[in-house]
């Protein structure tokens, strides 16, 4: 995880697994230490089992949905950024234009 803060995107998506929940009596991490661990790396949790299936359907729609919804912020981020370019460039053009017409008619 160190290295991950250091050297990743700060906007990655981080999300810490439990895996193997069905072996309840052979667990080395808490739920609550696994979701102490997340928070304090601001990532999500998850506990799941591949034996069985448990949860993992569950974390797979979160993630994928996380994943639209950051996808479509940048979507929006990028489409503002570009309206307000093409604002100020159909401004200018504008302001050329009517420069132009009022010194052809003098």
């Amino acid at each position: 995880m160190d290295k991950l803060n250091e050297e990743g995107d700060k906007q990655a998506l981080v999300v810490i697994v439990g895996n193997k929940v069905d072996y309840e009596g052979d667990r080395e991490v808490s739920e609550s230490e696994g979701v102490e661990f997340a928070k304090s790396h601001d990532a999500a949790y998850f506990e799941v089992s591949a034996h069985n299936g448990y949860n993992i359907q569950e974390m797979f729609s979160t993630l994928i949905n996380e994943i639209y919804k950051r996808i479509k912020e940048l979507e929006s981020q990028t489409e503002s950024i570009a309206g307000t370019h093409l604002s100020k460039s159909a401004s200018r053009q504008t302001k050329s234009s009517i420069y132009k017409e009022s010194t052809s008619s003098s």
